[in-house]
């Protein structure tokens, strides 16, 4: 990906080298508007790191110069890249991939993790899609995927499910402590019953879930509330210890 190819008529493989850096000098400067997470400006080495559709660019000031790499897209459309700096390396999660880079923008590696059917995809993407988590210390992500919370172990780097339930609606995902919160509505088709003419009688026949996902043994608890809710809060402030559980504020919209 950061590398250059030169190929013989063939499609043979004849050189390879570092993709390398141009100059900006003479190029036109326009603004442009950046999601929060893709975009970031690495104050040590002196590069700024952003996605514009479906390309990473890193552009070092300093010298006016900047290299692009292709990433693709998502195979979700409604994910987007993150750009994830994490001790010496700079982290690009995509919707089924990670790539890795060191801080002067070189390539690490590539982690696949795959969608897997069913999927929650296209109509049937939950609410939390592409929502993630970083455990710094134990050096793991977590990431809405469809119908999936996955495990991204940096240290291993391999990525694994660690929570899921078909055909359900996954919410963002929040960390208190030793653990992950999350809502969850059982019956994916409630999004869409709710918000109809009668929503307001037909969520009060619905349940929200609590979902509370322990980071280190994977513990699972739930926690049911009457009626359909779209977004948790957790008051960090509450609860004492580390298996206390938080205040929790539930909203609807409906």
């Amino acid at each position: 990906m950061d590398r250059s190819l030169s190929v013989d008529s063939a499609l043979k493989l004849k050189d390879r080298a570092a993709q390398p850096y141009v100059s900006t000098r003479s190029k036109k400067k326009v603004a442009s508007d950046f999601l929060p997470q893709q975009w970031y400006r690495d104050a040590k080495s002196g590069l700024t790191w952003y996605v514009v559709l479906d390309w990473l660019y890193q552009y070092d000031e300093g010298k006016q110069t900047y290299r692009s790499f292709y990433l693709g897209m998502n195979e979700n459309a409604r994910a987007h890249a993150r750009i994830i700096p994490y001790q010496d390396e700079v982290l690009v999660l995509l919707d089924r991939r990670m790539e890795r880079f060191d801080r002067q923008g070189h390539r690490i590696s590539t982690l696949a993790y795959p969608r897997v059917q069913p999927d929650g995809i296209y109509a049937s993407t939950p609410q939390g899609e592409n929502s993630w988590v970083m455990d710094e210390a134990a050096g793991t992500i977590y990431l809405v995927q469809g119908y999936r919370v996955l495990g991204i172990d940096l240290k291993r780097n391999e990525a694994r499910t660690v929570f899921r339930q078909s055909f359900a609606d996954i919410g963002e995902l929040l960390v208190h402590k030793g653990s992950i919160y999350f809502l969850l509505h059982s019956n994916q088709m409630d999004f869409d019953r709710q918000g109809q003419s009668n929503g307001k009688e037909a969520s009060a026949k619905m349940v929200t879930e609590v979902v509370r996902l322990g980071r280190q043994t994977l513990g699972l608890h739930r926690y049911f509330v009457r009626g359909f809710y779209d977004v948790l809060r957790l008051d960090t402030a509450s609860g004492s210890g580390e298996e206390a559980l938080p205040g929790m504020v539930l909203t609807g919209y409906n």
